[in-house]
């Protein structure tokens, strides 16, 4: 008898927006595992002058183990889009957009996992929005012992 497949599920996720002045946070509490391809979403700061440094975090209870960041200020009255996707990089804030650095083959959260945004100097009126998660979903029961990880993936559903 074979093994039927038990191939990812590609999926996106539209994560809640935050009351102004919050940053964002996703919590996977569904049993799966997900790997995250990409994150996108708009910051849009209020008319206080001040300028805006805009990142994410994954973490596990108290551990967060990636952290990642455009490293570029972004400055009162603007609303820019941010994409976090493997291979990115941006030199400049621009209202086309700023790209955030990823792992190229994606990052996974397992059971309780989170990824939030961070965002020093944010103030009461800033704006998170048009939040979405580009993901692979992954059965709970999946195959293998260690995550799932683009490169080491085939379509036996055995392990590498």
């Amino acid at each position: 008898m074979t093994t039927p497949h038990k191939l990812p599920v590609p999926d996106r996720i539209r994560v809640t927006t935050p009351a102004a002045g919050a940053n964002f946070t996703f919590t996977n509490s569904d049993g799966g595992l997900l790997l995250v391809r990409s994150v996108s979403f708009v910051f849009t700061t209020s008319a206080a002058v001040a300028n805006r440094f805009v990142g994410l975090t994954v973490s596990a209870d108290v551990d967060t183990w990636l952290r990642t960041s455009a490293g570029i200020a972004q400055a009162a009255s603007l609303a820019v889009g941010y994409s976090a996707f493997g291979s990115a990089n941006s030199a400049a804030v621009s209202t086309a957009g700023v790209c955030l650095p990823w792992r190229d083959e994606g990052v996974l959260l397992r059971q309780g996992h989170v990824l939030a945004s961070v965002t020093a100097a944010i103030d009461a009126a800033d704006q998170y929005s048009g939040i979405v998660l580009d993901v692979l979903r992954y059965l709970p029961d999946y195959l293998y012992q260690s995550g799932p990880y683009l490169a080491a993936y085939n379509l036996s559903g055995e392990g590498p």
